[in-house]
């Protein structure tokens, strides 16, 4: 009996310690080469590209892809056969995974000789082409030291996309995994001078919408004292602080928005305009979605990805006639650091 009230205990402390967190596994175009770039999931809006550091390094179109290459081909990065990062291939394998050949066989008729075969031999490199699609497996939870969401990037999945012969590129269902990498990402909030370090040659920013499953890390996320602890400041223009009163607007927990809609008289073509009344919710059953502006550094002193939250921003859903959901929009920004306030999209 006393053995079940510590499991029990134990389940229970497990499941507090996990209820503000989340794992994701998502497809980034982290180059910003890939032909397949508009079927990219959860990559809806501009990327800002901080750091090309071509000049430390050598001249390369895809930069990172081939530092991370040169990395595994030196015997400097593991990289697994599976995607939980248990089989590691041997530094022999791995290069000629990142490496394989493909084989051709035509057959070729002369007028002296009946018919040659002959073999063709092609080198195709997996990793520095516009066919590489990079899954990243991220942990997210929310610090309460510091009062925001963060987010450890646990492992890179490498894939690649087929590019048929008519120029048509393979739908990514039908991506091709090749390995995984293990990152050594510790969870650190990385200043904006480390851009200066010789040793990191690409940066980016990213902006994308996602919905996140967990009720509680939601809540977190939309309460106020997350916001508290930060700058609040508008999503038409990241540098202009939000009055309290402002907030207090966007965050009523009920509220009664109005959308205009023009439709058109099928036989007359007169122009009709109605007005639609929405009622807004602010709680984590109305609002599942956030809009993160987020940091991506690639490290090639320890070959390991950066990660760093600026802002996150609430999306409040508007639904039409027949509650069918129109679109989402950014309520407002909850910045994490001043570099946000400096960089614009």
């Amino acid at each position: 009996m006393k053995s079940l009230f510590y499991i029990l205990i134990s389940l229970l402390i497990f499941n507090i310690s996990n209820a503000q967190t989340e794992t994701t596994n998502w497809l980034y175009n982290l180059e910003g080469k890939t032909p397949a770039k508009p079927k990219i999931q959860n990559q809806k809006s501009t990327t800002v590209l901080k750091v090309l550091n071509i000049s430390r390094h050598f001249d390369e179109n895809f930069l990172l892809g081939e530092n991370i290459k040169q990395a595994i081909n030196r015997g400097e990065l593991t990289i697994y056969q599976d995607k939980r990062c248990k089989k590691a291939y041997s530094k022999t394998e791995a290069k000629s995974v990142v490496l394989w050949l493909e084989i051709d066989t035509t057959l070729n008729l002369l007028p002296e000789i009946t018919e040659t075969i002959k073999i063709i031999r092609t080198e195709k490199s997996l990793f520095s082409t516009e066919e590489t699609v990079y899954e990243l497996e991220q942990r997210w939870k929310y610090n309460k030291k510091k009062n925001q969401l963060t987010m450890t990037l646990d492992a890179i999945h490498v894939h690649y996309l087929e590019i048929y012969d008519n120029g048509e590129v393979a739908d990514l269902v039908d991506r091709k995994y090749l390995f995984s990498i293990k990152n050594k990402d510790a969870e650190a909030f990385i200043p904006l001078e480390e851009l200066s370090k010789m040793s990191v040659i690409w940066a980016k920013e990213f902006s994308y919408d996602t919905d996140f499953e967990n009720k509680k890390l939601r809540e977190i996320l939309l309460s106020e004292k997350h916001r508290n602890a930060h700058k609040i400041t508008a999503t038409y223009d990241r540098r202009k602080e939000l009055t309290n009163d402002e907030i207090k607007e966007l965050t009523t927990t009920i509220r009664i928005d109005y959308d205009t809609i023009i439709r058109f008289d099928p036989e007359t073509f007169a122009k009709k305009v109605t007005t639609i009344k929405s009622n807004i919710y602010y709680d984590a059953t109305h609002i599942t979605s956030f809009r993160i502006i987020q940091d991506f550094y690639f490290d090639t002193e320890m070959n390991t990805f950066k990660t760093r939250i600026l802002a996150v921003a609430p999306m409040s859903k508007v639904y039409g006639d027949h509650r069918n959901l129109k679109y989402q929009y950014p309520l407002f920004w909850i910045v994490y650091d001043d570099d946000f306030l400096k960089w614009l999209d």
